[in-house]
């Protein structure tokens, strides 16, 4: 057996030498994460250079005041995720302004992106929760119904409204439901046993359809629908994938992949239909 050698023996090879990489020193530019090693031309660490006189340092954040140099007041309609990381930043850059965070819903803000491990049951709705705005007053529950621009206000559907110097509307989107025949129960609802998600209540009544189900059918195979499709599965339902085009995932993945992705599927008992269109529904 050859014998091993230490990196000390590697070192008194001829033409290797070790390069220094301790911590900074005392007069070390802030740019170098690390000294400069004392070989020639190990330049490697002082690609910016020094600082030179005349070149223009970065100006100071200003905080946003209202007019009579008051604290300034941003309201934000939208609890979801872009709303409150909005205010987020807002308070870091101006920690004395006064947020007021409006969400329709009357959960805490939440990510909707994990709605779909609730309902496959590998989460709670605590889990979703997002970290509490400090700084900020949110209101749940409430929706806005109308804008006062020349009042700047917004009013809100118990009555109430709100003074704004700065309006944020992060509104999202709406589930997307198909103009189906026998789909719509009047009212903007839809028939039971038909469901869409898009917040907590949805993934909510998804769950409790799924307790005494024995099939389901997921109309869509996108993201979501491919999410819910393996969370039906997962307690144990018969699932069927509506998908519009040849495969699952095809309108983000290549053609290819998105292969993949449906044999995948299937493997998991997850039955797709390809180039479906529908055209009622009857439940």
């Amino acid at each position: 057996a050859q014998e091993s050698r230490g990196l000390g023996d590697v070192y008194k090879r001829p033409g290797v030498r070790p390069v220094p990489l301790r911590r900074g020193q005392p007069g070390q530019r802030a740019h170098e994460r690390r000294d400069r090693p004392r070989v020639r031309h190990a330049r490697v660490q002082g690609v910016r250079g020094p600082r030179r006189a005349g070149r223009r340092r970065r100006r100071a954040v200003r905080r946003p005041r209202a007019a009579g140099g008051r604290v300034v007041r941003i309201v934000v309609v939208g609890a979801g995720m872009v709303g409150h990381r909005f205010v987020e930043e807002a308070l870091r850059l101006d920690p004395a302004a006064d947020v007021v965070l409006l969400g329709e819903e009357s959960y805490e803000p939440y990510n909707r992106v994990l709605l779909s491990e609730l309902v496959a049951g590998r989460t709670d709705l605590a889990s979703l929760t997002l970290p509490e705005a400090s700084g900020a007053r949110v209101r749940r529950g409430v929706r806005a119904v109308e804008l006062d621009v020349a009042a700047r206000r917004v009013l809100l559907d118990d009555g109430s409204d709100e003074p704004w110097d700065h309006l944020v509307l992060a509104l999202g989107a709406r589930a997307r439901v198909l103009p189906l025949a026998g789909l719509d129960a009047g009212g903007g609802r839809l028939v039971g046993g038909a469901h869409v998600l898009r917040t907590v209540d949805d993934a909510r009544g998804v769950v409790a359809g799924a307790l005494n189900a024995r099939r389901a059918c997921v109309v869509g195979a996108g993201a979501i629908g491919v999410e819910v499709a393996c969370g039906l599965r997962r307690r144990g339902l018969d699932v069927t994938v509506l998908a519009s085009r040849d495969g699952v995932l095809d309108r983000d993945l290549d053609p290819r992949v998105s292969a993949v992705a449906t044999r995948t599927l299937r493997d998991l008992d997850v039955a797709v239909v390809p180039q479906a269109g529908v055209r009622a529904v009857d439940v």
